[in-house]
């Protein structure tokens, strides 16, 4: 699933931790069994052994074939070696890629990058001053004890629709310099999207999470799933089978069992225990149990009139003084009834006063 695209009325914060990929440490995240050398390298050395002990040039094509031949002798029993034998060829050389290189862990290394991110976080949603709290001193026990690399415990925000609970998750993975991607419960393939779906199968995919290590190289990108008080009611339905959503999460949720994660697409065991997952609902009265069981849980109100004029204030700095007092004064009156107006209407009213800030002057 890609990511959402970023309105540039509600942008993503600038990154508190740099990307300094060459520097990042890196983590296992497939079995360093899996890493097998690409056949032609391994032909190639074959040959330049047996040429660098041969004198006639004359039997440089017999060595060719010969070297050929043990290459792929070589080759097919290392891969059968690796379990990898089912692979696809195109997937092979991803996997044995990933195995070989590990992936990237990202997150704060020093005490005042993990302040400046917890600073940067409760600028932009002071009403999530306790979920901020919460990171801020996760950040600062892993720094402390040595830890390398963002890793959250399950966090799961409760409030009212619109309040800005998958915005301040999104924020926080931009801050951190790490990919984010949504999962909405609703959409009734969620559980499939988390675990993915074996081949053989039409639609046969990756799950979300394996999916985006590749990609993105990251070992602890943030998975966002949303509404997931509808996990009790929903469940995935495909050709290939049935799953749902509580089932696939509480696999990656626990770290135990995310170390170990039977990919059925790759066939292969992840490490997906570095996952940095944030759930988003509504209301708890219908999210399964053991879900809550395995998550910190911070009920968020919405948030009040001031933050909201000044987040307003933010979004139209650049804007024309008119059009940003016009604003305001239409901000105060939709305020009149609070428990009406989300982030999502301010954002809306934002995309209106920059449209109308592009009308061309007649004359």
């Amino acid at each position: 699933m890609a990511d959402r695209p970023v309105s540039k009325t509600n942008p993503l914060p600038m990154p508190v931790v740099s990307d300094g990929s060459s520097e990042q440490p890196r983590v296992e995240v497939l079995a360093r069994d899996l890493a097998v050398p690409d056949l032609e390298v391994v032909a190639k050395r074959l040959l330049d052994f047996g040429m660098s002990r041969c004198k006639n040039s004359a039997s440089e094509f017999r060595l060719k074939s010969r070297a050929r031949r043990r290459a792929e002798r070589w080759y097919k029993c290392r891969v059968a070696a690796s379990g990898l034998k089912t692979a696809k060829s195109d997937h092979l050389a991803e996997l044995s890629a990933l195995a070989g290189s590990g992936a990237r862990l990202v997150g704060p290394v020093t005490q005042h990058q993990g302040d400046e991110l917890s600073a940067a976080l409760h600028v932009d949603a002071p009403w999530f001053a306790d979920v901020t709290t919460h990171i801020m001193v996760q950040l600062r026990r892993q720094i402390s004890e040595g830890k390398v690399g963002m890793r959250l415990h399950p966090i799961l925000l409760v409030g009212p629709f619109g309040n800005g609970k998958s915005k301040y998750a999104r924020n926080l993975a931009a801050l951190v310099n790490a990919p984010s991607h949504e999962i909405d419960v609703g959409s009734g393939s969620a559980g499939f999207r988390i675990s993915g779906v074996e081949r053989g199968w039409g639609s046969a995919t990756p799950g979300v999470p394996v999916e985006t290590i590749f990609k993105s190289g990251v070992a602890n990108p943030f998975m966002i799933v949303n509404e997931i008080e509808k996990a009790g009611e929903m469940r995935s339905e495909r050709v290939g089978g049935t799953t749902s959503i509580a089932v696939s999460l509480l696999q990656m949720l626990e770290p135990g069992t995310a170390a170990v994660f039977d990919c059925p697409y790759y066939r292969v065991r992840f490490n997906m225990s570095h996952l940095n997952w944030i759930l988003t609902a509504n209301t708890l009265e219908t999210v399964p149990p053991p879900l809550l069981d395995r998550c910190h849980i911070f009920h968020v109100p919405r948030p009040a009139p001031e933050h909201l004029f000044a987040l307003y204030d933010r979004m139209v700095g650049d804007l024309d003084t008119h059009l940003q007092s016009y604003g305001r004064d239409t901000l105060a009156k939709a305020l009149r009834s609070p428990e009406n107006f989300s982030l999502r209407l301010l954002n809306r009213m934002v995309d209106i006063l920059r449209a109308e800030s592009c009308r061309p002057v007649l004359n």
